[in-house]
């Protein structure tokens, strides 16, 4: 599984969230994508944006809740204090005469916080590439794309949008037992009987 995060997860699109978890500057949501944390947030002029959770100077975690609000226009790293704007931009250290002669603004310490390789936002669905280089996300998906189309249509609004916050199962198992299940399409009628005949009682 080690080997699949490193060489095949980190290349592909995954699904960060929808942009209706994060309707206003400063909101922001956390999650781990092939092993790594992530940060997704909205930033001072509304665009969502996704970030490797961890501090450019020593890695230290910047964000530990699941969820939340910022309370101001800044990113404040609570091991040294490193601040940054939410667009990732590198405001303030301390202590900064020390840093005088050192390059340290020319690293990638002193770039800012580390972008997700790439993100694609399709019809409010948030998605994300940990690798800069990887398959195009419309080669990924292709017609898949249709069935959000299909979700997002039946909206009266022409959009959707999350509410009650997010469900979350740990299912201790190989991923591919988990997919193999989602996708064979012959045991609901065995093991989800009674489901499926309430689904189509309604129907009718």
């Amino acid at each position: 599984f080690a080997q699949e995060q490193q060489e095949l997860f980190v290349s592909t699109w995954t699904y960060l969230g929808h942009d209706s978890q994060i309707p206003t500057t400063g909101d922001f949501f956390t999650l781990d994508v092939a092993g790594q944390p992530f940060v997704v947030l909205r930033d001072q002029e509304g665009k969502v944006r996704a970030f490797h959770n961890r501090c450019p100077h020593r890695g230290a975690k910047l964000f530990a809740a699941e969820s939340g609000r910022l309370d101001g226009r800044f990113i404040r790293c609570a091991y040294h204090s490193w601040s940054f704007r939410l667009n990732g931009n590198h405001i303030s250290m301390p202590l900064k005469e020390g840093y005088e002669g050192t390059n340290m603004a020319c690293s990638s310490a002193g770039e800012g916080m580390k972008a997700i390789g790439a993100l694609q936002i399709y019809r409010g669905f948030i998605f994300g590439r940990v690798n800069p280089e990887g398959v195009d996300f419309q080669d990924y998906f292709g017609e898949v794309l249709s069935s959000i189309d299909l979700m997002v249509d039946r909206s009266p609004t022409g959009e959707l949008r999350i509410e009650g916050g997010v469900l979350r199962n740990t299912i201790n198992c190989n991923w591919k037992l988990y997919l193999e299940n989602i996708n064979d399409s012959v045991h609901p009628v065995s093991t989800h009987e009674s489901a499926v005949r309430a689904a189509q009682s309604v129907a009718q």
